[in-house]
């Protein structure tokens, strides 16, 4: 569906494709590194879900809408972060940049080399799965190989404030 988000693609898929847009566009596209992706889904603040602390099942899409699989994109405004940022939790696990390593997180640990084949970050839940795991600071891996139903991805890219 041409308006739900692009699923059942490996890492290496997601970032091939990130490269592809860069080309297109004419600028730098790439995956979010974890530390990106978490501060936009949590903001300064460190909320718990995108928009605050307390749980709402209306604001997403998991397991407690009864949806039970992928949602249009923006189906859930309210979800929205301050910053504009849609369906950060649920809906689709999202891969990231960098590979899944312990906390605390460190810039200068090697976790954002592209050339790693272990696991990679992904991030924000999905349909399928409860409340615990569409929490904005729960964090989860995957083989960069293998393709999931449920894992899609989010493309980053330089804003233009001109």
């Amino acid at each position: 569906m041409p308006n739900h988000p692009r699923v059942n693609v490996t890492w290496y898929e997601a970032y091939a494709f990130c490269q592809w847009l860069g080309k297109q566009l004419g600028c730098k596209v790439r995956l979010p590194t974890e530390a990106e992706w978490e501060k936009a889904a949590r903001g300064t603040d460190g909320r718990i879900y995108p928009w605050g602390d307390e749980f709402d099942s209306d604001k997403c899409n998991m397991w407690d809408t009864g949806i039970r699989q992928t949602s249009a994109v923006g189906m859930f405004p309210a979800g929205a972060r301050p910053c504009g940022a849609l369906d950060m939790s649920g809906n689709v696990w999202e891969w990231c940049l960098s590979e899944y390593m312990g906390y605390p997180y460190n810039l200068e640990d090697g976790r954002n080399n592209i050339n790693i084949v272990e696991t990679r970050v992904v991030r924000g839940g999905s349909f399928g799965l409860n409340l615990w795991f569409v929490r904005a600071a729960f964090r989860n891996w995957n083989y960069p190989v293998i393709h999931y139903f449920n894992r899609g991805f989010r493309a980053a890219a330089p804003i233009s404030l001109t």
